[in-house]
């Protein structure tokens, strides 16, 4: 079809708990800088690999949390899967 655009905008505000962070003090904060970089990935980038690299920029840098451990990724993998659905993904 011609002339049809489609967007979509994605907002990420999951808690600490769903990002399996460590029970430790800033975790709330670490989940919300979780949220923010996945949530500007999904929006700008144009591939599921170049936003999986930014959002794995995000959780090394909040490794100390538990973002980088298995249970981060796999979060991280749900959220490229909403984002970007089979037949979509490059």
């Amino acid at each position: 079809m011609e002339n049809v655009t489609v967007t979509r905008t994605f907002k990420v505000a999951l808690t600490a708990d769903q990002w399996a962070l460590y029970d430790i003090e800033g975790r709330d904060v670490a989940a919300h800088a979780l949220n923010k970089w996945a949530e500007s990935a999904l929006n700008s980038c144009t591939t599921e690999g170049e936003a999986a690299q930014v959002i794995a920029l995000a959780q090394d840098r909040y490794s100390n949390f538990g973002a980088a451990d298995s249970e981060g990724y796999a979060v991280m993998y749900e959220l490229l899967a909403v984002a970007f659905p089979k037949g979509e993904r490059k």
